[in-house]
């Protein structure tokens, strides 16, 4: 345990500032928005807030998906950072030329991987709900000055994001981490030229003999795509604002397929790792 205590230290010190990318920018977030209030308030006053009441007679759904759409965007700038997270932590000491020394510590390639998909996964989602908590307090906060303050919305906006979140950062960070197993530099390169040449693969069969309109671009988009529905559904009142609706969609049958293909990927991973030439 200590050895994993420590392994996971030193990832933390290697890449925190990677980690903390969605912090930084909810940081620039607020700064901007804190510029166009006091702007606004010095200029409409009291203006503005009968303007936001007359407005929107759907404000309650509004502000719903401002919840659920912030804690969104922290959830898909978590899985980013994870993604770029997982480049560093796997080929980080080749680049640096210490991958030789690392390896021979006496720690199994297992706990090195392991805490390095720990750090890259649970560090990831860990940042993501904190980040997205404290911004919906802080959201409630600003909105209580205009008087439309319901934490039982920004806690179901919360909540809501949470499948979707999950969702992103088992699946991104695990295919990235493949490609960048096997290309050591320029892994981003890798990936789109292969996923380019599989779409056009597919392309040209489906010319030949029919085999169908898959495609690995389609598929990521579907997936980034998800959120998008569940908050159409929501503001068209096919759900309530209040359920916890977005949590079947963590055990549909594409999230169980996509959990299996980045278990997959995962372990393909390791064995490619474990191969793999030391430098």
């Amino acid at each position: 345990m200590k050895q994993f205590k420590a392994l996971l230290i030193k990832e933390w010190q290697t890449h925190w500032k990677t980690l903390l990318l969605p912090a930084w920018f909810l940081l620039a977030v607020y700064a901007f928005n804190l510029v166009i209030f006091i702007y606004s308030y010095f200029k409409f006053g009291s203006e503005l807030n009968v303007f936001i009441s007359a407005r929107h007679a759907q404000i309650d759904e509004l502000i719903w998906g401002l919840y659920f759409g912030s804690s969104i965007i922290l959830g898909f700038l978590a899985s980013l950072a994870a993604l770029i997270l997982a480049d560093g932590v796997i080929n980080q000491d080749a680049v640096k030329k210490c991958e030789i020394f690392h390896y021979s510590l006496p720690v199994s390639l297992q706990k090195i991987l392991l805490s390095k998909l720990a750090f890259v996964t649970v560090g990831s989602f860990l940042i993501f709900v904190v980040l997205a908590a404290l911004n919906s307090l802080v959201m409630s906060a600003f909105l209580a000055i205009f008087g439309f303050a319901d934490l039982s919305l920004a806690l179901n906006g919360l909540l809501n994001s949470i499948p979707y979140t999950i969702i992103f950062l088992l699946f991104f960070p695990a295919v990235y981490g493949f490609f960048a197993s096997i290309f050591r530099k320029n892994a981003f390169g890798g990936m789109i030229g292969t996923f380019v040449m599989i779409d056009l693969m597919i392309y040209f069969s489906d010319l030949w003999i029919n085999t169908g309109s898959f495609s690995v671009y389609r598929y990521f988009i579907e997936v980034l795509g998800a959120p998008l529905r569940t908050a159409t559904l929501l503001l068209s009142g096919q759900y309530s604002r209040l359920d916890l609706y977005a949590w079947q969609d963590l055990s549909s049958k594409d999230s169980l397929i996509r959990f299996g293909i980045s278990a997959i990927l995962i372990v393909a991973t390791y064995f490619i790792i474990k191969r793999r030439e030391l430098r």
